[in-house]
């Protein structure tokens, strides 16, 4: 009896534990939503192990990136950092969450009012044929009904993002941690602390459980 407690001790003690890791894996990412509803960018994106803030932002590659004509411009160099970029979108910021429909309804999304499709370009490199300069990125897809995908941006530095109403593009910063904005809630951080807590309560438990066996 005293060996089966003990496994079913650790067992629970064990399942807490992953639920725990789970959730703190998924603490960081905030996503910014204005009052409206849309969602205008996200905190704390994990884009091949360092953390960015991201913001959607409409307008002309020219003006979003400071001239959109060189690759200093840019907040990644190359398509490989840019997909990787933009996989991080799809993975992480959008999703369908408490806050709103993200991943099935793309119009939630600022400068998206299309509710079939959203295009979240990351330009990445200047490139040019036949003395005609040309930019190249990669973007993200997100389809109503279909979930996010990934693709191949090409346009000229003068292109506009937003005027579509189907696209807009990401502008990526290096994460400032603290704070927590306003009014937005890390649920999965409170599940964190909620976690701990029920894993004390199992171990308390089990220890009880098996002071009065050896009684």
């Amino acid at each position: 009896m005293g060996r089966l407690q003990k496994i079913g001790g650790g067992l629970i003690l064990a399942l807490l534990m992953a639920v725990v890791m789970s959730a703190a894996a998924k603490a960081g990412v905030i996503r910014t939503i204005d009052a409206n509803g849309q969602l205008t960018g996200a905190r704390n994106v994990d884009v091949g192990g360092t953390l960015y803030d991201v913001s959607f932002v409409e307008g002309f590659c020219s003006s979003v990136f400071s001239g959109c004509n060189q690759n200093s411009d840019f907040d990644f160099f190359g398509l490989e950092q840019a997909g990787v970029a933009v996989q991080a979108l799809v993975d992480q910021v959008f999703l369908d969450v408490l806050e709103g429909q993200f991943d099935s309804d793309p119009s939630l999304t600022l400068g998206c009012s299309s509710t079939v499709e959203c295009t979240v370009a990351v330009p990445s490199f200047v490139n040019s044929f036949n003395g005609v300069a040309f930019v190249e990125g990669a973007v993200a897809l997100n389809e109503a009904g279909i979930g996010g995908s990934i693709g191949f941006l090409l346009l000229s530095p003068g292109d506009s993002i937003g005027a579509d109403s189907s696209s807009v593009f990401a502008r990526f910063n290096l994460a400032q941690l603290p704070p927590n904005p306003t009014g937005q809630i890390p649920e999965p951080a409170t599940l964190l602390l909620f976690g701990l807590g029920l894993a004390g309560l199992a171990g308390s438990r089990f220890a009880s459980g098996r002071r009065s066996f050896s009684n």
